[in-house]
């Protein structure tokens, strides 16, 4: 999954006629596995779509090579990663890695690959690389920071297309200032098991396409979900009691005439 929102975040698909961005994401996807060139290991038991994968160690280094003549990613002579200033995409594993970043950089991707929480202050030059388009806290302990600050900051860039917090449990509430995304196109707040709300401005997110808050506490999204109209995918939709003055309710939906993937909770209430 993360793959293929890296794809989508960067620009390398569009959606055509007959197929949204993310069903054509997936069909490359295929078409990579059907050539031997990628190795399914997990996929989702209720639709059979690949959860994860992994490459052959032959194809690997022959991406690596490629990856390196082409200037997709700087490698060492261990195929490991070596930040460059012609990198533009990079892996950071731990709070050192991230703090060399260059002023100068031209990142188009970011994945934050660490075990261990890493202290984020104004000086981390990663807020100010307008370039970026991809950025991937995922799974990450973000603890003892302000996470209204590192949105905020966060939502300083202008080009970025894909932001994953799947799983940051520090997570409680989004900044308004997510609004200002307006480029982004996917949002993946999935298991963030102590996110209560959405802020209203996130209605303001009209090239949104892909939306996940499956699993997240969330007791409703805010009216006006039904304005996105280049959204493709909802996960994790709540329905709300006639009480409910200010939930989307799911008459709101019909508008969304790209939808092609809704998934909902149901709380008891509603069995």
């Amino acid at each position: 999954m993360q793959l293929v929102h890296w794809w989508v975040g960067e620009g390398f698909i569009e959606g055509r006629n007959t197929s949204t961005t993310m069903e054509l994401a997936f069909d490359y996807l295929s078409e990579l596995i059907s050539r031997c060139l990628v190795e399914v290991v997990q996929r989702r038991g209720y639709d059979g779509r690949v959860y994860s994968c992994r490459m052959h160690d032959l194809v690997r280094d022959l991406t690596i090579k490629i990856a390196r003549e082409e200037g997709f990613c700087s490698f060492d002579d261990q195929g490991r990663q070596r930040p460059s200033a012609r990198s533009r995409r990079l892996s950071f594993t731990n709070e050192a890695d991230v703090r060399s970043m260059n002023k100068k950089s031209r990142i188009r991707a970011l994945l934050m690959m660490t075990s261990s929480p890493i202290q984020f202050n104004r000086n981390i030059v990663m807020f100010t690389i307008k370039s970026l388009r991809v950025l991937d806290f995922s799974k990450n302990k973000l603890e003892n920071i302000c996470i209204e600050d590192l949105l905020n900051r966060i939502s300083s860039l202008e080009r970025l297309a894909s932001l994953n917090l799947r799983g940051v449990s520090a997570l409680k509430e989004l900044p308004f200032s997510i609004g200002k995304l307006g480029n982004l196109q996917l949002l993946v707040l999935s298991g963030c098991n102590n996110l209560q709300k959405l802020p209203l401005s996130i209605t303001a997110l009209q090239n949104l396409i892909l939306l996940d808050i499956g699993h997240c506490p969330i007791q409703y999204l805010p009216q006006g979900i039904g304005r996105l109209s280049n959204l493709q995918e909802l996960s994790g939709f709540k329905l709300v009691g006639a009480d409910n003055k200010d939930g989307c309710r799911l008459a709101e939906l019909q508008n969304l005439l790209q939808l092609r993937v809704l998934r909902v909770n149901i709380s008891d209430s509603y069995i």
